[in-house]
C-alpha cells in the first residue's frame, strides 16, 4: 500500500515503502514509533496492521478522524472520509482508487498521487475540526483515554489472535451448567412439580396462576 503524510503548513509527500531504501525506511518507522511526534489517522487500527506488515509499530496516534466522527455523531450513515470532508469540511475528494477498491496506479500515476495527498490533507484538517466538537460534546477524554488504546489493541489481536485457555472455559462451562441445573430444581420446588421454563405458557401459568405472583 502506498502511503501518503501532509503536514502542518501545507506540505505533502507520497510513496511506495517498497522502494525506500534503507536510511530512508528506517527514517520513517523511527518516525512512526516515535510517541512524541503526534499523528493523525483515519482508520488507524488498519494503518496499524499494514504498517505491521512492514515490521513497524506505530505510537503517538493523537487522532482518529473515523473514531472521532462516532463520537461526535454516531447515528450517522457513513463514516467514509470523502462523506467527512464534505460534511465538516465542505470539500469533496476526488478518488484515488478505481471501482474495486485497488489503486490504480501506471495509469496516472501523478493523478493518483496527489489524490492520495489530498486525502493526506484532509485527514489532517478533519482532525483540528473533531478537535473542537470533542470538547464541544464533552467526547475528548473518551476519544484519547478509551478509543485510541482500545483501537491499538485490537489492532494487534486481529494480527496475532487471541490465546485461550480451554480448560478453564471448560470448567466454566460445567460451572454454569450446574448453577443452571440448580436454579431449576429450585424453580420447580417452588412450585411444587416440574414445568418447562423456557416455555412462556408454562412459565405465565405457575407464576400468575399457581403461585399468584
Amino acid at each position: 500500500a502506498e502511503v501518503a503524510l501532509a503536514a502542518d503548513g501545507g506540505a505533502a509527500a507520497w510513496f511506495d515503502p517498497t522502494q525506500l531504501d534503507e536510511a530512508d525506511e528506517q527514517a520513517f518507522a523511527g518516525w512512526l514509533a516515535d510517541a512524541d511526534r503526534t499523528k493523525v489517522f483515519h482508520n488507524s487500527k488498519g494503518a496499524m496492521r499494514v504498517f505491521a506488515e512492514h515490521g513497524w509499530s506505530v505510537a503517538g496516534v493523537a487522532m482518529d478522524t473515523a473514531l472521532a466522527a462516532y463520537l461526535v455523531k454516531p447515528g450517522r450513515r457513513s463514516f467514509d472520509l470523502d462523506a467527512l470532508s464534505l460534511e465538516y469540511l465542505h470539500r469533496e475528494l476526488a478518488p484515488a482508487a478505481t471501482a474495486d477498491g485497488q489503486l490504480a496506479f501506471g495509469a496516472d500515476d501523478a493523478a493518483e498521487a496527489e489524490a492520495l495527498m489530498i486525502q493526506a490533507r484532509t485527514v489532517l484538517d478533519l482532525g483540528t475540526a473533531f478537535g473542537d466538537r470533542l470538547q464541544e460534546v464533552g467526547a475528548a477524554d473518551l476519544l484519547r483515554d478509551m478509543e485510541l488504546p482500545t483501537s491499538a489493541l485490537l489492532a494487534r489481536m486481529e494480527r496475532h489472535g487471541i490465546a485461550a485457555d480451554r480448560t478453564h472455559l471448560e470448567a466454566m462451562e460445567q460451572t454454569f451448567a450446574g448453577a443452571v441445573q440448580q436454579a431449576v430444581k429450585e424453580a420447580h420446588a417452588a412450585a411444587g412439580h416440574e414445568f418447562n421454563l423456557g416455555s412462556p405458557k408454562q412459565l405465565q401459568e405457575v407464576l400468575f396462576g399457581e403461585l399468584a405472583l
